[in-house]
């Protein structure tokens, strides 16, 4: 049963790889970033997958990965006004990236998994259905 824990949250990790990659190739984290962005990961992946699961350490994970949603978009802001700045020669703007998309999906997958796990939490539900409406997304019409 351990190791059948671990698998599942080692798979949610690796298929975080190469969202991670490619903040790191845009310039928006460090390499000390994505690596405590990693472990931040992995601790909230291990947490969900203990026996006696909590809906707060969903909430939480939840929370993080808002956080951290929004200073990937402060960062590039910064970048795509850097690069209108620059020569006109060399504009070449901001290419549309996994990473764009990537952190939306990650949460309306936790959410996904906490709401499995909780059915009956209707509190929990609307925070879901608000986030997809908040995200314009197509998942609202299945949740």
């Amino acid at each position: 049963k351990e190791s059948a824990m671990a698998d599942s949250a080692y798979y949610h990790l690796e298929r975080m790889l190469p969202e991670l990659d490619d903040l790191k190739e845009r310039g928006l984290f460090s390499v000390a970033e994505i690596r405590e962005i990693a472990r931040q990961r992995r601790e909230f992946e291990f947490r969900l997958e203990r026996r006696s699961k909590v809906k707060e350490d969903y909430l939480r994970y939840i929370d993080y990965e808002k956080k951290l949603e929004k200073l990937r978009r402060i960062r590039k802001k910064a970048i795509v006004r850097e690069l209108q700045d620059a020569s006109s020669e060399k504009k070449k703007g901001w290419q549309p990236s996994l990473c764009d998309r990537a952190s939306a999906m990650r949460i309306m997958l936790i959410y996904e998994r906490a709401v499995t796990r909780f059915k009956g939490d209707l509190g929990l539900w609307l925070q879901f259905i608000q986030y997809c409406r908040s995200q314009g997304t197509r998942r609202m019409q299945k949740v």
